[in-house]
């Protein structure tokens, strides 16, 4: 005759799916109905009515423009917005 082995697993499940008992090991569990995630808005307030725009560039490109932001205290995206502003003008735009 062989033995079984012992599977944690089974004796589980084996509990949950016997009738509750009253003793003062069962443990009562109480439904708790489904709290609703917050709506997350389709964009950022910052990003309303604005498109990406994006170039693959040489990393030089990234560190001048990360450092001219903090040397100016504004942001790569700001700085980026101003160069494009000067080149559509220069071409007439």
């Amino acid at each position: 005759m062989s033995k079984r082995k012992h599977d944690p697993l089974a004796a589980v499940l084996d509990q949950d799916n016997r009738p509750e008992e009253a003793s003062a090991s069962a443990v009562r569990t109480t439904q708790v109905p489904p709290v609703a995630a917050p709506e997350k808005p389709d964009r950022q307030a910052s990003r309303v009515n604005k498109v990406n725009v994006s170039a693959y560039l040489d990393p030089s490109y990234k560190r001048t423009l990360r450092r001219l932001a903090a040397e100016e205290d504004t942001t790569v995206q700001a700085l980026i917005q101003e160069g494009l502003d000067l080149l559509f003008t220069k071409k007439g735009y």
